[in-house]
């Protein structure tokens, strides 16, 4: 799922919005979800017990945030998604 809101809504608005996507049932529970922010904007956070950050790239003023669904799984030193 690729999310391009305005760059204007805060962190705390998209990841309300992805959470919301994720319980909604129309994603699958390992789908992966990307979100388009401000280079120079406030930084994405997701809530830790429903999405996860799996990736962060920049391109120019460009931020694109991979979001997984479900909560990253600490094992052994090696983070996993189950």
């Amino acid at each position: 799922v690729l999310c391009d809101p305005p760059y204007k809504l805060s962190s705390d608005e998209v990841a309300s919005l992805l959470g919301d996507l994720a319980r909604s049932g129309h994603v699958s529970a390992d789908a992966t979800m990307v979100a388009e922010r401000a280079r120079h904007g406030e930084a994405l956070t997701v809530p830790e017990q429903e999405l996860h950050v799996a990736d962060v790239r920049t391109y120019g003023d460009t931020v694109l945030y991979y979001v997984r669904c479900g909560p990253l799984i600490h094992d052994g030193g090696l983070a996993a998604h189950e």
